[in-house]
């Protein structure tokens, strides 16, 4: 039977579903994913931004921000 499945791609059809209701959020498993997905991005965006907040002009300059930018950047809140 698997390998009708895999013939007429409804094997395909079926992981794929699977594959979009974890990445879109649906259901409660999907909502606590998503929720994870954006913790991680949300502190990865935070240490960074403490990363540049404490880089030396120098530093700044190699990457091409100036001082401003760099603390203009650090001062966002978290979420955004």
């Amino acid at each position: 039977m698997t390998t009708i499945n895999a013939i007429s791609g409804r094997a395909q059809t079926d992981r794929l579903s699977v594959r979009i209701n974890e990445t879109t959020g649906v259901g409660f498993r999907g909502a606590i994913v998503a929720m994870a997905r954006w913790m991680k991005q949300a502190s990865a965006r935070r240490r960074g931004r403490l990363a540049l907040q404490s880089m030396t002009n120098a530093q700044l300059k190699d990457i091409g921000l100036t001082r401003m930018q760099a603390e203009l950047e650090a001062a966002k809140p978290f979420w955004r």
